[in-house]
């Protein structure tokens, strides 16, 4: 998987070929956290925002593999609050 930055849009696809055989179980995790947010094509839970570190991890009785890709946000002027102070008496 590789890094993704987000736009305003905040949409984003995390994309990963898993091969082996027999077929690996495919299980993401977000933010290093133990429960999983989707395994094989279910998915279990979505957080309020994005942005994290994200991991898939493939498993088979002969082994694993696994790789991480950050999801960051860009901060567009749009979703930026202004200061009180500068806002208009």
């Amino acid at each position: 998987m590789r890094d993704v930055t987000l736009d305003e849009t905040g949409g984003f696809c995390l994309r990963a070929e898993v091969l082996g055989y027999p077929a690996p179980v495919v299980t993401f995790y977000k933010d290093d956290d133990d429960e999983p947010i989707m395994t094989q094509s279910q998915l279990h839970k979505t957080a309020k925002s994005p942005t994290g570190l994200y991991e898939i991890l493939a498993e088979n009785p002969h082994g694993s593999v696994s790789s991480k890709a950050n999801v960051h946000a860009l901060n567009s002027p749009k979703s930026r609050p202004e200061s009180l102070s500068s806002l208009p008496p």
